[in-house]
């Protein structure tokens, strides 16, 4: 047997297995599309986050919307806290500065946010006592703490 022909030998070996090994592949390629195709997607089986701030595409919104809703002043981390217990969505590891900078951000420029003492709230949202006075008629026991809290 001539070199080229021990050559051609070997090249049709290689050949058929490089064949064998093709159809392995493309039988696996077809046993992981039926996979594919089987299983319900990722997304179909994720529940969607519920909660009022869950639909919120920014945290500036999603403050804004917490802020509308409570009374006091609040601090960074009640805000946080409150966004993420109210379904707000963070990629961050800790969103805490995220939040915070999004405050600060909200503030400047008279933004609709504003930092009093050490916490926010929105922009005019401040009710006075005097105000808060007129609005009920309180009973004759009635005080308020230094804090500004209204004991009945």
């Amino acid at each position: 047997m001539s070199s080229y022909e021990a050559l051609l030998e070997d090249l049709r070996r290689d050949h058929a297995e490089a064949l064998e090994t093709v159809r392995d592949l493309q039988a696996a390629i077809r046993a992981v599309e039926r996979k594919i195709h089987q299983a319900p997607s990722p997304q179909a089986e994720a529940t969607p986050p519920a909660g009022p701030y869950s639909q919120c595409r920014t945290i500036l919104e999603a403050a804004i919307k917490y802020l509308k809703t409570v009374d006091t002043p609040q601090t960074s981390q009640q805000v946080k806290a409150a966004l993420l217990d109210g379904g707000f969505q963070s990629s961050a590891k800790d969103p805490y500065y995220s939040i915070h900078t999004a405050l600060k951000n909200g503030s400047v420029d008279d933004g609709p946010i504003e930092k009093i003492d050490g916490r926010w709230r929105l922009r005019g949202q401040s009710r006075t006592i005097a105000k808060e006075l007129e609005l009920q008629t309180l009973p004759s026991q009635a005080t308020v703490t230094l804090g500004g809290k209204l004991n009945i």
